[in-house]
């Protein structure tokens, strides 16, 4: 996986469905996030194979925590978990750990 590739993998549940990343969210990938159908749906995202998330990735979660029925994060770490922290959207979201 190159730096600029971003994995999505969908599991549907029938409470739900849990959305796995990996790679980079950033201004080239974002828009795959952005196409997830999630409509309403209580989602868990789970970040712990991303490797690099920028501020048009943040952009991207903050879109699919609008269009869920309910969001939480899996697996925050490194740049993300820090960038949610000092921004203030950890309280946004819900976080597990």
């Amino acid at each position: 996986m190159t730096l600029d590739e971003l994995t999505i993998s969908v599991d549907r549940r029938p409470d739900g469905m849990v959305i796995h990343l990996g790679g980079t969210l950033d201004t080239r990938t974002h828009h795959l996030l952005d196409d997830v159908e999630v409509a309403g749906e209580q989602v868990i995202l789970d970040a712990g194979g991303l490797d690099f998330c920028d501020s048009t990735g943040i952009s991207a979660l903050l879109g699919l925590h609008k269009r869920a029925g309910t969001l939480t994060l899996r697996g925050v770490h490194g740049i993300l978990a820090r960038v949610l922290r000092v921004t203030g959207l950890d309280a946004l979201f819900e976080i597990e750990s």
